[in-house]
């Protein structure tokens, strides 16, 4: 525990809290904004327990902490400079989360300008030794952010194909034939692919953070936490391997319905087993525990500098007044529309599918269908689909278009005509056009994006998300994705003309579309 003089703990008391309020007060500013992240993807849910069980980190070491002793000469003015840095690396990044919540980069720069700061500060308030004892609930902090892009994205790779290749022999072996192609299993019955067969990071990410987290609790060695870490994400692999193989068993049973009908049981009930088997091997790995009897050592002539928990609660609250001001300011001045579907004669509403808004993560969507007479000569599909809090910036649904959707329901990509453009309200919207072909029908789709916070069409080349692009947010004043996909499509025989489409999703979007 951080020691204190019992006779006169006052002092030293009162120091430890205004740490703790200088130290909440950055960390804060990070987590607010990281909530976001949290609730918006799955992979992070767990971030919401990362607080709760870093602060328990926290009140344990603190029972056990060592002296706290004052620096003096150079090594004073390494951790002032740390302590300078990382305040200041701070305030540079928040304004970048602030508009990109979603994005690694900006999640590690903020909370890495956070972690520095920190160290600087109680090394400042206590000395080396006694920040050195607290960089672990640093570092366990880090376990709430979201994994490198080029982490995620070679490692999801892997572990999807690695799972496809074990769930197609387990099914082989047990009888029913299966092949993976790449990321996707093939079974007599139907196909289990990558969004099915491998939800490997969701529980690699947790069981990252679970496992941490029962090593530092059960006291384990520095040698048995890494080995419970190691045992863990083995046991995560495990775990997905198997409700991919069973997945694949129940589609080769039931068919293509087994799929969707298990999907949610089987992930549910791997993860529980996963992080059951967690807490089997730390209880293993566990010693038992030293009797803690020594009372807490006496501080020798260290205490916090309260400008220096000043400056830093300061510099916190301005940086915070400020983004706020700025975002909040470009806000009030935009001006954004967004784009709604209101009831047609001929036109019915459409039930969206449950895998459709996990597929691409929008706030709302609005959908209506028509068809010719009733049957199926001529038939057509209007979607809006709005992306409009801060969690949905980054998520896969924005970058979604027509090639990406079409071929996986058997359409083939004929032509790309030229863009046709509409005016509604007074508003231009640009669409890229599709032709399709599939079954002996052509399906005409127009695909527009449109910006609602500058009110605007835009191209499908602008909706990136680079360096230049996440900087653009932020100069801007964007902290909400903003955006929305208008998407008209149009199902014929092979006797209409691209003029002809041109002119129906013209009249489309004249009888459906509004501004909200």
């Amino acid at each position: 525990m951080i020691p204190s003089v019992s006779s006169a703990a006052s002092a030293p008391e009162t120091s430890e809290r205004w740490i703790a309020v200088a130290i909440a007060a950055m960390w804060g500013a990070v987590l607010v904004r990281l909530s976001t992240a949290w609730s918006a993807s799955v992979e992070l849910a767990h971030g919401w327990a990362v607080p709760v069980l870093c602060a328990l980190v926290v009140w344990t070491r603190r029972e056990r902490a060592p002296a706290r002793v004052a620096l003096a000469g150079g090594a004073r003015r390494l951790a002032l400079g740390a302590w300078g840095a990382g305040v200041a690396v701070l305030l540079a990044t928040l304004p970048v989360l602030e508009a990109n919540r979603l994005w690694p980069t900006a999640q590690w720069g903020a909370a890495g300008g956070a972690a520095l700061a920190t160290l600087g500060l109680l090394a400042l308030a206590g000395g080396v030794a006694w920040a050195r004892h607290f960089v672990f609930p640093i570092f366990f902090a880090t376990t709430a952010l979201a994994w490198p892009a080029f982490v995620q994205t070679r490692l999801l790779a892997g572990l999807a194909s690695a799972n496809a290749q074990i769930a197609a022999e387990a099914a082989s072996l047990a009888g029913h034939p299966a092949v993976a192609r790449g990321n996707v299993i093939e079974v007599g019955a139907g196909f289990v692919d990558v969004d099915e067969a491998c939800a490997g990071l969701r529980s690699l990410q947790a069981v990252w953070m679970l496992a941490w987290f029962l090593g530092e609790l059960a006291r384990l060695s520095a040698a048995r936490r890494v080995g419970l870490v190691a045992a863990s994400l083995l046991l995560a692999f495990v775990g997905n391997a198997a409700r991919a193989t069973f997945l694949t068993l129940r589609v080769a049973a039931e068919g293509a319905g087994g799929n969707e009908r298990w999907h949610d049981l089987a992930g549910n009930v791997a993860m529980g087993a996963t992080f059951a088997a967690v807490f089997a091997v730390a209880w293993c790995l566990a010693r038992v525990r030293p009797t803690d009897g020594a009372a807490r050592v006496a501080v020798r002539g260290a205490s916090a500098s309260p400008w220096l928990i000043g400056a830093t609660c300061g510099a916190v609250l301005a940086a915070e007044i400020g983004t706020r001001a700025w975002f909040g300011w470009h806000e009030r001045a935009a001006a954004g529309a967004q784009w709604e579907l209101r009831a047609a004669s001929g036109w019915t509403p459409l039930a969206l599918a449950k895998s459709v808004g996990v597929l691409l993560r929008f706030s709302s969507a609005d959908s209506l269908q028509w068809s010719e007479g009733g049957g199926a000569r001529r038939q057509a599909r209007a979607y809006v689909f709005r992306w409009e809090n801060a969690g949905s910036l980054g998520t896969a649904g924005v970058g979604h278009e027509p090639t990406v959707c079409m071929p996986a329901i058997g359409a083939r990509l004929v032509e790309r005509p030229a863009v046709a453009r509409v005016a509604v309200a007074g508003r231009e919207l640009e669409f890229a056009r599709y032709r399709f072909e599939t079954a002996g029908r052509t399906q005409h789709v127009f695909y527009g994006v449109w910006d609602a916070f500058g009110g605007r069409a835009v191209g499908e080349a602008e909706l990136d998300i680079s360096w230049a692009a996440r900087w653009q947010r932020v100069r801007e004043g964007r902290r909400r994705a903003d955006a929305a996909h208008v998407v008209f499509v149009w199902q014929t025989e092979n006797d209409v003309s691209d003029a002809a489409a041109a002119a129906w999703a013209r009249e489309a979007a004249e009888r459906l579309l509004r501004v909200r």
